[in-house]
């Protein structure tokens, strides 16, 4: 059983027939080829650091605030799709993310 169908069944909604267990798979198959490939990784951490997932979605406006929040919880989804397609590999997208803005600092003191 995977996070997404454990918080399923918690939450009280049934867990997925067969036919729709079959396109999850799919799908966890098409993730998993993305996480596989270094760009990939860079793709999905761009859009998850787009969703706001670590960020505050307050705001005293409700409509903006509801944006957010929508645009957070697609990330938290994505999040856990990732989790299921490959639990290291969001770990491994961080590294990779912060070895990248470590050498282009370094990049940037160099040239000063």
């Amino acid at each position: 059983m995977t996070t997404s169908d454990a918080y399923r069944e918690l939450m009280g909604v049934p867990v997925e027939d067969d036919k729709e267990a079959a396109q999850l798979d799919i799908e966890r198959a098409q993730l998993k080829s993305l996480l596989d490939s270094p760009d990939g990784r860079a793709v999905l951490w761009r859009v998850l650091s787009k969703c706001g997932i670590y960020r505050t979605t307050y705001q005293a406006d409700s409509g903006a605030q509801g944006f957010l929040e929508g645009r957070r919880s697609i990330g938290l989804d994505l999040l856990g799709d990732i989790h299921d397609a490959d639990p290291n590999a969001y770990i491994t997208i961080q590294q990779e993310e912060l070895r990248k803005q470590l050498e282009a600092q370094e990049k940037r003191e160099k040239g000063k």
